[in-house]
């Protein structure tokens, strides 16, 4: 009998779900990493690279239907859980791609914390099965993961736009457009 214990990720509901209680599915965690010198110069990086952050996570999740890949947010940080049926390296892959584009829009190389683990999705108020209670592990948001099994995931040098993020001169006019004040007079 395996000692292996899994990080839990919790939700409040899995009725209607793909995804049953106390199951152990592949797990993703990526954050882009903040550019410091782009952060102090323009005044529209910060509220771009969240966006952006919040896009990738989204496209990763639609990008990978058949996986039937599925966001959840555990005390604010941000995993993507698959079906047993993904190929990571497909998955590492395609975020290399996003950093290429954030870096095609930003002019700046960006990297990424990522991390691929196994978790375990429990529903919040529901013990587990009986075959899975020696497997729960701690909350997978309270524990030091990126430590544990995360990697730096570097850009490359080659910027692309591969048509998957909002480019940051649409995000900036958007927000100009946004901000002009029309009074009526």
């Amino acid at each position: 009998m395996s000692d292996k214990t899994y990080p839990v990720l919790y939700v409040t509901d899995l009725r209607g779900a793909i995804f049953k209680h106390c199951s152990v599915h592949p797990t993703l965690y990526f954050e882009i990493i903040k550019d410091e010198e782009l952060m102090r110069n323009d005044p529209d990086y910060l509220p771009y690279i969240e966006k952006i952050q919040e896009e990738c996570l989204t496209n990763i999740v639609n990008k990978f239907t058949f996986s039937q890949a599925l966001k959840i947010t555990n005390n604010r940080i941000a995993f993507i859980i698959f079906r047993s049926n993904i190929d990571m390296g497909m998955v590492k892959q395609f975020c290399q791609v996003l950093l290429n584009e954030v870096a095609y829009f930003t002019g700046k190389k960006h990297d990424a914390n990522y991390m691929v683990t196994k978790s375990m999705l429990m529903q919040i108020n529901k013990k587990p099965s009986f075959t899975k209670t020696n497997k729960v592990g701690p909350k997978l948001s309270e524990t030091d993961f990126m430590k544990e099994c995360g990697t730096i995931l570097e850009g490359t040098n080659e910027p692309a736009d591969s048509g998957w993020l909002t480019p940051y001169d649409s995000f900036k006019e958007k927000e100009k457009d946004e901000e002009e004040v029309v009074t009526w007079g």
